[in-house]
Formats: structure tokens, C-alpha cells, sequence
């Protein structure tokens, strides 16, 4: 009876451990994402992450996009209008 005491409290121990653990990782992750900096692509007006945005650099400014299409028709106008 002893050991099946001690069995079951050990039981307990490690399901609640690996519960309480998940519930910590959500938390942690959460917090990441809220830290995560958003910024608007000037071409189709979406909020992209930083750390997802293909960046284009020009004169040191920074311009982030949703992706690389975006970002290749930002390049074409400005070719465009500067050429004007």
C-alpha cells in the first residue's frame, strides 16, 4: 500500500510538472510575439513583423515589406519617379 502511495504521488508530480511547464512555454512565447516590433509595407498596407518583413535599405532608411513581391513594386515606382 506503501509503494502504491508513493507511486501515485510520483505520478502526480510529473503530470503536474509537465502541465504547469506547457502553461509557463505558452506564456514565454506570448510575450515574445507582444515584443515583436510591427511595421506597415508602403505598397499593400499590411502590419508584418519585423522579423518576418524582407527588408530594403536605401540612403540608411529602412523599408519593410510583406514580402519580396511587395517590395520589388515599391523598387519599380520609385525607379519610376525618380526617372521623372
Amino acid at each position: 500500500m506503501v509503494l502504491f502511495r508513493f507511486l501515485a504521488i510520483i505520478f502526480l508530480a510529473y503530470f503536474g510538472y509537465r502541465f504547469f511547464s506547457k502553461i509557463r512555454e505558452e506564456n514565454q512565447k506570448m510575450v515574445i510575439e507582444k515584443e515583436d516590433i510591427l511595421e506597415e509595407d508602403p505598397v499593400c498596407k499590411r502590419l508584418v513583423p519585423r522579423k518576418q518583413a524582407v527588408v530594403y535599405e536605401k540612403a540608411g532608411q529602412k523599408i519593410y515589406f510583406c514580402g519580396k513581391e511587395c517590395c520589388k513594386k515599391y523598387r519599380k515606382e520609385k525607379e519610376k519617379n525618380e526617372d521623372k
